[in-house]
């Protein structure tokens, strides 16, 4: 079982990722994926001719003939020490004081950038400018020990080895610290104004506990993904759910719906929701009846804008429901199916009777679009609220 075990594990650690050389192709840099290839080599005991083997096979269109022309150049492509060297040096990006600039230009978070993706971005920024920094600039110059330190017993037996290694070890710490605090007023700096106004309040000190500080924020900021549920789809939702929580559901709707009839009321003069019996035209019932109101010229609305089809008023015969779930043509005045042909005459006929009341064609098909919106809320609607 253990040998299975370890030969499952070989030939998964033997899946390395594809490379091909092109940085608009590769998700990672050549020394993420050379670092990858090192690990896989040492955790499953490959030797040369399993790496390379394995490397041959991740690389990919101008990584693979790159890799193929270093017999050209009398490089041994057998060993992937000597491989990996000459990979580095042809793929691994070059730090200047100028990319560095550019670098710091370029950073600020985007508009669809998580604090996680902009943390990890100025960290390896700071980086970059920590290794920009001279050799000598680390270590520490000039050091005269304090007469406290001389004068301590056996401070003579102490090496010039040891002394230089713990200012070493000091000044590593110092600028560690340095860099910490520049990434700290880099990160916050550039963060969206919402969570960088936050930050500014209290800011941490250490990098890292930005960045968390900021993914809290960005989490309670963040909205909700289904706060407009309809009522299907509360149905379908876990049905453990919260009473309390279900019932604020029902009212948000309740809510909503109260808002569409009195939408529909001030577009349409139809009456609100009432006592569930509006108007003359009321259905009783749940009340879906149509009232009627009076023009600018006192002719009421149903005159110019009643069905052909069903003879019904508040819609024309293009978006009558019973026509078209009966499959029927429309009609003319008379009530016979016409052609294409004169199917123009009568919709400019609709559209100039519509004009003539001050009831355009492009509201009455906005007022028959809402009311079907409305009547698919309105069925979707529990009879208890």
């Amino acid at each position: 079982m253990a040998n299975i075990n370890a030969a499952l594990m070989r030939a998964d650690l033997a899946k390395l990722p594809l490379w091909s050389g092109d940085a608009s192709k590769d998700g990672y840099t050549i020394e993420q994926w050379v670092t990858r290839v090192n690990k896989a080599a040492t955790t499953a005991a490959w030797n040369d001719a399993d790496t390379m083997a394995y490397v041959y096979n991740a690389l990919r269109g101008p990584a693979l003939r790159w890799l193929e022309s270093l017999k050209r150049f009398n490089i041994n492509i057998d060993s992937w020490a000597a491989v990996r060297t000459e990979m580095l040096d042809a793929y691994s990006r070059v730090q200047t004081a100028r990319t560095a600039i550019v670098n710091l230009s370029d950073l600020k978070q985007g508009q669809n950038e998580s604090v996680t993706d902009f943390g990890a971005r100025v960290a390896r920024t700071v980086d970059d400018l920590e290794h920009l920094m001279p050799a000598a600039s680390r270590a520490p110059q000039g050091v005269v020990w304090a007469d406290v330190f001389t004068g301590l017993a056996g401070w003579a037996g102490v090496t010039a080895e040891q002394k230089a290694t713990q200012l070493q070890i000091a000044a590593d710490k110092v600028i560690w610290a340095t860099y910490n605090h520049l990434g700290v007023q880099l990160f916050i700096s550039n963060l969206k104004p919402a969570l960088r106004d936050e930050l500014m309040k209290a800011p941490p000190t250490d990098l890292n506990a930005a960045i968390k500080a900021a993914r809290q924020l960005e989490k309670i900021h963040a909205k909700p993904e289904n706060g407009h549920a309809t009522v299907s789809e509360i149905g379908q939702s876990n049905p453990q759910a919260a009473a309390d929580d279900v019932d604020q559901q029902i009212e948000a709707l309740s809510a909503q719906f109260q808002a569409l009839l009195k939408r529909r009321q001030a577009n349409n003069g139809r009456g609100g929701r009432g006592g569930r019996g509006r108007g003359s035209q009321g259905r009783g019932g749940r009340g879906r009846g149509r009232g009627q109101t009076q023009g600018n010229n006192g002719a009421s609305s149903s005159s110019y804008n009643t069905c052909r089809y069903c003879k019904k008023p508040g819609h024309l015969q293009k978006v009558c429901n019973s026509r078209i779930r009966a499959g029927a043509p429309e009609v003319d005045a008379q009530g016979k199916p016409y052609s294409h042909g004169n199917e123009m005459d009568q919709e400019d006929e609709d559209y100039q009777g519509d004009m003539s009341n001050g009831n355009p064609w492009g509201q009455q098909q906005q007022q028959q679009q809402d009311w079907n919106e409305l009547q698919e809320v309105y069925n979707e609607t529990p009879d208890f609220l």
